[in-house]
């Protein structure tokens, strides 16, 4: 057998063994713990991947990470006016974690912007809904029942 025969054998087996090795090392997906991993493939929605570990998935999808640790942020603080029309200058603390990741990324622009224009706005509906102070202790306050406020804030958002 001659040289010249050999040569381009090996120089096709090299290129197919780099592709391979390229496909095998861009597949490799890893998964840390509180974290999920979003999968596209022409912009249709193939899956999440939240338990975490090591994983080889196609090497075509896009990925995304998303954080599924709890997270919080403070509102502005505004001026509404309570129950009784009284004004008052009002802000919360919002704690949240994403449960749904298809719907995070799909169904809002930004859910971080989302959930924070949404929070400001059950705030000031919460805040109409009960005085800030009461003198029947059986009523609802603002700043006597703060349990109650927080459920129906929580409903609002």
């Amino acid at each position: 057998m001659e040289l010249w025969a050999i040569v381009p054998l090996g120089g096709i087996c090299g290129f197919v063994g780099l592709i391979c090795l390229f496909c095998t090392c861009c597949g490799i997906t890893c998964i840390d713990p509180n974290q999920a991993v979003f999968l596209t493939y022409c912009t249709k929605y193939i899956g999440t991947m939240k338990q975490n570990g090591v994983y080889w998935t196609n090497p075509l999808y896009n990925k995304s990470s998303i954080s599924l640790q709890i997270s919080n942020f403070e509102t502005t603080p505004s001026k509404v006016n309570d129950f009784n029309g009284t004004p008052i200058i009002i802000q919360a603390v919002i704690v949240w974690k994403i449960r749904d990741t298809a719907k995070a990324m799909y169904a809002v622009d930004s859910y971080t912007n989302f959930l924070r224009t949404q929070s400001e706005s059950a705030l000031r509906t919460c805040a109409a809904l009960y005085p800030y102070e009461t003198e029947d202790e059986a009523a609802a306050s603002l700043r006597g029942s703060p349990q109650i406020v927080s459920g129906a804030l929580r409903k609002a958002v």
